[in-house]
C-alpha cells in the first residue's frame, strides 16, 4: 500500500433540478374580466393580490377587484367590488430548468354588485347588495426573472344566491350566483 497517495475526492452532491424557495410574501397586479354563466355579468376591471408561503407549497391568499359592466336590457352599468382570503396550493412547482408553475387557489369572501340607470342625462334608480362568494381557480406562473414573472388564471365564482336588477319594480335581468374569472397580469416576490 502506497502511503503516499492522495484520497479520491469527495463525490459530488447529486445534480437537482428544484428550486430553494428565498421568499416569503408576493403580490399580483392584473387585469380582470368576468362572465355570467346563465346570466348577465360580465365586466372588466383590475384585481390586486397578496400572498404569504406557509410553506413551500401552500400560501395564504388575499385578494381584491373592481370591474364595471354593463346590462342592456335595464339600459344600466355595473360595478362589482370583490373581496377574497383563503388559500392556494402549488402543484407544479417550478424548476431550474422550466420556469412555470401552476396553483391552485379556493378564496372566501364578498362581491358588491352596484347598478347605476341614467337617461336623459339624470340618475333614475341606483341600487347595491353585499353576497357573500366562494373562489375557485388556477394560476399559471411563468417566471421572467427570479422575482417576478407573468400570471395568467381562470376560474369560477360561486355566489350564494342571484342578484335580480329590478327597473320600475320588474325583474329585467339577473346576475347569475355562477361567474367564469380570468386575470392576466405579474406577480412579485420578496
Amino acid at each position: 500500500m502506497n502511503k503516499d497517495a492522495t484520497p479520491p475526492p469527495p463525490a459530488a452532491p447529486p445534480a437537482t433540478t428544484s428550486t430553494t424557495r428565498s421568499y416569503r410574501a408576493g403580490f399580483d397586479l392584473a387585469g380582470l374580466a368576468s362572465f355570467g354563466v346563465g346570466g348577465v355579468a360580465g365586466g372588466l376591471g383590475g384585481e390586486l393580490g397578496g400572498r404569504y408561503w406557509l410553506s413551500p407549497s401552500i400560501a395564504a391568499v388575499a385578494r381584491g377587484s373592481a370591474a364595471r359592466g354593463d346590462i342592456a336590457l335595464a339600459q344600466a352599468s355595473t360595478t362589482a367590488l370583490r373581496m377574497a382570503a383563503g388559500l392556494s396550493v402549488e402543484l407544479l412547482p417550478e424548476t431550474r430548468r422550466a420556469p412555470f408553475a401552476l396553483d391552485v387557489d379556493a378564496t372566501l369572501g364578498a362581491v358588491r354588485h352596484s347598478t347605476v340607470r341614467i337617461a336623459a342625462g339624470e340618475l333614475t334608480s341606483a341600487g347595491d347588495r353585499w353576497i357573500s362568494m366562494v373562489q375557485l381557480r388556477v394560476d399559471a406562473v411563468w417566471w421572467l426573472m427570479p422575482q417576478t414573472g407573468l400570471v395568467a388564471s381562470i376560474g369560477t365564482e360561486l355566489a350564494f344566491g342571484p342578484t335580480d336588477v329590478r327597473v320600475d319594480g320588474a325583474v329585467v335581468a339577473t346576475i347569475p350566483w355562477m361567474r367564469g374569472i380570468a386575470t392576466a397580469g405579474l406577480r412579485t416576490r420578496f
